[in-house]
């Protein structure tokens, strides 16, 4: 385990590298991060999941769709540099460590909502029929990091659409 990430954050990460090696993919992105995290249960994300119908197999599935590439091991996939941007991202929203899944779960639902289309995991909500409408209610069901750098305040409702 490492002394930034929490021990079901750093599983959480290494189960995305899994499934982006299973899937032949040359890079683990927010896409592969986010069916991890599905895949670990995080509440709010499960209970948004189930309300509308959507399994865990059915995001991978998804996930498995969008590219194709030589194959690594998974322990040498690079992370794409948006989901780098992701983590620091966790990172200077926690200010106090461990980073845990839940953390890595709202940098990414910023930073998709933020993104507006030019993101894996604004790709695979799509594909999943959620909007971003839907991904900033999902945002706010969030507990939001207490402390937020001033230069790079927290998205609000309605902000990013």
């Amino acid at each position: 385990m490492s002394a930034i990430f929490s021990g079901d954050a750093d599983s959480i990460l290494s189960r995305a590298k899994s499934i982006a090696h299973e899937a032949s993919h040359e890079y683990v992105g927010t896409d592969h991060i986010f069916a991890a995290i599905c895949e670990r249960g995080v509440v709010v994300l499960s209970e948004f999941l189930t309300r509308r119908s959507i399994s865990v197999a059915t995001v991978i599935e998804k996930v498995r769709e969008m590219g194709f590439g030589r194959v690594f091991p998974a322990s040498e996939l690079p992370f794409t540099p948006k989901a780098k941007d992701v983590l620091c991202r966790a990172i200077r929203l926690t200010h106090c460590f461990p980073v845990t899944a839940e953390r890595i779960l709202y940098a990414i639902l910023e930073g998709a909502c933020r993104a507006k289309g030019n993101d894996g995991t604004v790709w695979l909500l799509t594909r999943l029929g959620i909007s971003v409408s839907e991904m900033h209610s999902l945002l706010q069901r969030i507990e939001p990091p207490t402390c937020w750098p001033p230069d790079d305040p927290p998205l609000r409702a309605g902000q990013g659409e």
